[in-house]
């Protein structure tokens, strides 16, 4: 079907260490079906000669396992990574001349359907107006933790974005007057609600301090303890009065560290109350995202059936 490997010309649209995926819609008949999910390296370059007009096929290896694809792959086949997602495309801006940086090639490795779903979270985002240039920051450090942060934000944004629309959700909302430094992740205002919510995420590996035991209250609690005193300190004062306040969390692992929260909370380090209205807990483990809702104060009590209209069958309450 295919000459042997070729020198990539401008007819051919892949490089050889370019990073792809394999569209759904490409022959799966394959034994290495499961490394479609996965991002692959193009390794080597074919012409095709087979049809009326030059094509190429390509040669993969999949970034997970150093092996080889046996099945030989169309340009139809494949997607560009990440820059195939137009979104993605959209947020990570101008291509630089001297190939991927270091941040963007690791964010290219990931498996097709986190792209699928981040790429989907950016269509509810106004490139223009909203936290772009913070995330684009966080992703250029190249570090899962960071970059988990901003897919926490992309993924509440996208939950209240497509029940509310673009004008009741906003995001970087300032604290008090326009030259305070303090923002908040994103602002609803709808009806009588008024709420302001920050996202977190605890880091997934905290160090457990001597005699913490095997869930220690000191993680990831005393980390949500200090971003609430950090965040939403003198929060009510340059709030407006009937202002709801709450702390997002995302986990990364949902099982342990909502454990670990449990607990801490259950010590009763402090009133939370002065700082939150509400916590909203969240994990990556299906899509819609399965949310729950605790409240901390009777104003918390009151926007729980906000929230439990707003996110239907997705959000557990306690």
């Amino acid at each position: 079907m295919a000459d042997g490997p070729v020198s990539c010309t401008i007819d051919s649209p892949y490089n050889p260490g370019d990073l792809v995926h394999i569209r759904k819609s490409a022959p799966q008949n394959v034994p290495e079906l499961y490394h479609h999910k996965h991002a692959c390296e193009v390794v080597s370059v074919y012409r095709d000669c087979s049809q009326s007009e030059t094509s190429y096929a390509y040669r993969l290896s999949p970034v997970i396992k150093d092996t080889e694809l046996s099945a030989l792959y169309h340009h139809s086949d494949l997607l560009p990574s990440p820059r195939g997602y137009e979104n993605i495309d959209t947020l990570l801006g101008k291509k630089s001349d001297d190939g991927p940086p270091e941040w963007e090639r690791d964010f290219g490795e990931f498996m097709r359907q986190d792209l699928e779903l981040i790429d989907t979270c950016l269509s509810v985002v106004d490139f223009e107006n909203d936290a772009t240039k913070d995330w684009l920051r966080e992703l250029r450090k190249g570090d899962i933790d960071r970059t988990n942060s901003v897919f926490a934000e992309m993924l509440l944004l996208y939950q209240l974005r497509s029940e509310l629309g673009f004008e009741r959700v906003q995001t970087n909302a300032k604290m008090g007057s326009e030259d305070e430094r303090k923002d908040v992740d994103v602002r609803v205002t709808m009806n009588e609600w008024d709420v302001w919510l920050e996202v977190y995420k605890p880091d997934y590996v905290d160090k457990i301090p001597e005699g913490g035991g095997f869930i220690s209250p000191e993680a990831p609690g005393t980390a949500v303890g200090n971003k609430l005193r950090k965040k939403f300190d003198s929060a009510r004062e340059k709030l407006p009065e009937d202002a709801i306040i709450i702390l997002a969390v995302y986990f990364v692992e949902n099982l342990g560290q909502g454990l670990g929260l449990e607990r801490w909370l259950q010590q009763d380090y402090f009133d939370i109350g002065e700082y939150c209205d509400a916590f909203l807990t969240f994990s990556h483990l299906s899509f819609p995202t399965k949310f729950s809702y605790r409240p901390t104060t009777p104003a918390g009590e009151d926007c729980q059936e906000f929230f439990e209209a707003l996110f239907d069958e997705s959000t557990d309450s306690h």
